[in-house]
């Protein structure tokens, strides 16, 4: 069976000062980007951002493999005033 890779939301509006919570599904522990850009995190499937501010905008990736498969999957935070 061929499992889909998932990374939820895919896009994401929020106010600036809210908190935003990104899940990225893999088999082996995701490395996680903002506009390619690596960040640096413990391991997790869920990249949590809190009191969000305009800086967080942009495009988050997740890094990864899926049935011995490498792939990438990006979700775009919008960030309101």
């Amino acid at each position: 069976m061929n499992e889909s890779v998932y990374i939820y939301p895919v896009h994401q509006v929020s106010l600036q000062g809210n908190s935003v919570t990104i899940t990225c599904k893999s088999q082996t522990w995701p490395l996680w980007e903002k506009d390619g850009i690596p960040l640096i995190i413990n391991y997790t499937w869920c990249l949590v951002l809190s009191n969000i501010t305009s800086k967080d905008a942009g495009t988050y990736y997740c890094r990864g493999r899926r049935n011995s498969e490498p792939f990438t999957a990006g979700s775009t935070l919008l960030v309101g005033i």
